[in-house]
């Protein structure tokens, strides 16, 4: 059917959660996190359920934490999500490619070429999700220990620059393929780039392949700072964020759309897309039971690892404190947490009980109606441009909301029925970027 409403985006969170416990539960493989067929069948679930794109977290430094945290921890190995974006391309044929990597790891010309090349592998699906993890874990890569500090992104901004401008470099007709006069490239259609600034002072360019399919990849952005949502208003196209209350929701909903507006954007150029952690059942009843299931798999420390705050010390029966250190991992996700748990009376351990499933996000357990009524509910009242699906269950979780809230979100036209592209930009209504030499 056919309707007036906005409909929902959605992309499929692939990673099990930093401290998910998920592996634990008895009709799920132990190495369900490490599994290639895991990722490439719940990719596959969600372009039947006509996602928009997956999404893969990741860090690429070891988790520091407490031994027994870590000891219990399934994403202590990871894939690089770029080599599993790649092949997970290979078995999908529409939905989008969006993977996190920061600006700390990379140098900009070798993160651009990397994310052109799975834009052309997937035939114009990738993304890429900009993070600034500067901190101490750096050292295990071999790099400086560049604390995160108030220049974090004024350099992300600047890498985001040189990214871009390495992407035109080629003119989308550069590549002529002139087989009689054996012309390959038209050289006067390829661009050096010559950038000079504070942070990089010589990136000349151009890139060794042609401009991404898209122009420009999709870029997702999750800061939740002041200085993250300045950022994300300017640069990105998608921003994953983490809202637990409807109020929560619209506020920053409203606040992202205005930074856009005020920074010359179109602010529906600029989706809004907050984490939800979703267990489907028959009846509401059902599907508290099968989080309950999930949720006693998580001993206490590591549920209380799993905010990611520094909580050493504070006693965990006692309300949650208002007076934490900064947080060195998001200030905009202590800042949510906290006011979630003083809103709703909690203590420490309670908090960390009820966020666990959700690895800090909103937590939604319901049957089929409950679930539509409540993501119907978020976008008439702006709260959201979609969601960001994580799935407790793994690859059971996603086909449970393909089978049953899909057809239901559907029929209530709050959502597409078909690709109408074949671009993630298409799926999400975004334009093609001019090239700048053109």
């Amino acid at each position: 059917m056919t309707s007036s409403l906005k409909q929902l985006k959605i992309a499929a969170f692939l990673m099990p959660g930093f401290t998910s416990q998920s592996w634990r539960h008895a009709r799920l493989r132990a190495d369900y996190p490490f599994s290639l067929d895991y990722y490439i069948e719940s990719a596959q679930v969600a372009e039947r359920g006509l996602f928009d794109t997956v999404f893969i977290a990741d860090s690429p430094v070891f988790p520091e934490a407490p031994d027994a945290v870590v000891a219990r921890m399934a994403t202590v190995s990871l894939f690089e999500p770029l080599s599993l974006l790649s092949a997970v391309a290979a078995h999908t044929r529409a939905i989008g490619l969006i993977y996190t990597a920061s600006v700390s790891d990379y140098p900009p010309a070798l993160l651009a070429r990397q994310v052109a090349s799975l834009d052309h592998i997937s035939g114009g699906r990738a993304g890429w999700n900009l993070v600034t993890s500067y901190g101490p874990s750096s050292r295990q890569l071999g790099l400086p220990d560049n604390r995160k500090d108030d220049n974090s992104y004024a350099r992300a901004s600047e890498f985001i620059e040189v990214v871009r401008g390495l992407w035109d470099g080629f003119e989308d007709d550069a590549l002529v393929r002139d087989q009689e006069t054996g012309v390959f490239a038209d050289l006067s259609r390829i661009h050096p780039l010559a950038h000079s600034g504070p942070y990089y002072p010589d990136v000349r360019g151009p890139l060794r392949i042609a401009r991404p399919i898209q122009g420009h990849p999709v870029i997702a952005q999750a800061g939740a700072s002041e200085d993250g949502r300045a950022f994300a208003a300017q640069t990105a196209d998608v921003v994953f964020c983490n809202c637990l209350s409807i109020e929560s929701g619209r506020a920053f909903h409203s606040e992202i759309k205005q930074r856009a507006a005020a920074a010359g954007r179109d602010p529906e150029a600029i989706k809004i897309m907050p984490g939800c952690s979703i267990v489907w059942g028959e009846t509401d009843e059902a599907a508290e039971s099968r989080l309950d299931e999930i949720s006693k798999l998580f001993p206490v420390e590591v549920a209380v690892e799993n905010l990611m705050l520094d909580l050493h010390g504070y006693d965990i029966d006692a309300p949650f404190p208002t007076d934490l250190p900064a947080a060195s991992f998001s200030v905009g996700h202590q800042r949510e947490i906290t006011r979630y748990a003083t809103q709703n009376g909690l203590t420490i351990r309670q908090t960390a009980q009820r966020l666990a499933v959700g690895n800090k996000h909103r937590v939604l357990a319901g049957s089929t109606t409950t679930i539509a009524d409540d993501l119907e509910h978020w976008i008439r009242q702006g709260a959201c441009d979609g969601i960001t699906l994580m799935a407790p269950f793994g690859v059971e979780g996603f086909n449970d909301f393909v089978t049953h809230v899909v057809p239901e979100l559907q029929r209530r036209g709050l959502y597409r029925e078909a690709y109408e592209g074949r671009t993630l930009r298409e799926h999400l209504g975004l334009a093609r970027p001019r090239n700048r030499y053109t």
